[in-house]
């Protein structure tokens, strides 16, 4: 009898927590009722969801559709922290005006551009803006896509040369490609392919733009006896880049000839030897 009791006073106690837990979801069911509501009315708000936004600018999550799409709301969470910007709309994460005067704004925020659309990642223009500004970071955020068109390389050049270290290696296997570079600049041959590097017409380009350039030709052409001489023909310059193999060729140091300042600069004890000088 005292177990019986026990258990039917364990069963009633098990029974009121039931009743307590269905009332506590019943209240909480409520609360989140009223919290929606709440939400729902601060949100709705321009004035008190931008409150809202200086404190936690990641609430724009939150905000109606209405309010991503405004350039005020979002300049205001943008400008606390940047990466709130991934919750505007689509549309407008695609509009270059738009996204080309809030860099322009916050010119440190680049995790902005980590959350620019599709769209944007491949316009030539808006990056090309900003690059203009003197923001050389942005190139870092270019597509892959728009990277390896000419065009858009080509201008990126003008702007400023250093900006081909970002480009793809692919871009300058093609022949093309190189051929506009270096005729624009032949110290552009640094960036050639190993293949285009010891192409005669690309080299010959480049060198014929800066002499200079030939200290990037492959080692087989700065080599090559014939080359080297018909390049020296048309600059004597280029002597100061040719493989030091050169200094101590016959055939090539006769070219330069004996009596050329060149010659006394360049040729080995032996040239000089051979040529009793």
């Amino acid at each position: 009898q005292p177990q019986a009791l026990q258990e039917e006073r364990i069963y009633r106690q098990l029974e009121k927590m039931k009743s307590d837990m269905k009332e506590l979801e019943e209240e909480m069911k409520t609360m989140k009722q009223d919290l929606k509501i709440c939400k729902d009315i601060c949100f709705s708000d321009r004035k008190n969801l931008i409150a809202i936004l200086q404190k936690n600018p990641m609430m724009l999550q939150e905000a109606p559709d209405e309010f991503k799409r405004d350039v005020e709301v979002i300049e205001e969470a943008v400008q606390i922290n940047p990466e709130s910007i991934q919750f505007s709309d689509i549309q407008l994460r695609n509009n270059s005006d738009f996204f080309t005067k809030l860099f322009l704004k916050y010119p440190h925020h680049y995790k902005i551009l980590d959350y620019i659309g599709d769209d944007l990642k491949c316009d030539a223009d808006f990056f090309l803006s900003i690059l203009r500004e003197g923001h050389l970071k942005v190139i870092e955020y270019v597509s892959q896509e728009l990277l390896l068109q000419k065009s858009f390389v080509l201008q990126c050049y003008d702007l400023n040369p250093e900006l081909l270290k970002n480009i793809p290696d692919n871009f300058f296997y093609d022949y093309d490609n190189v051929k506009e570079l270096v005729q624009k600049d032949g110290l552009c041959l640094r960036y050639a392919s190993d293949e285009l590097q010891g192409n005669k017409a690309i080299v010959s380009l480049a060198v014929n733009q800066n002499v200079a350039a030939f200290q990037y030709a492959s080692e087989e052409l700065r080599k090559e006896v014939t080359f080297n001489q018909e390049l020296f023909r048309k600059n004597k310059l280029v002597i100061a880049y040719v493989d030091h193999t050169m200094y101590d060729d016959l055939v090539f140091m006769g070219t330069v000839g004996t009596g050329s300042v060149e010659f006394q600069t360049y040729a080995t004890e032996r040239m000089k030897n051979i040529f009793h000088l």
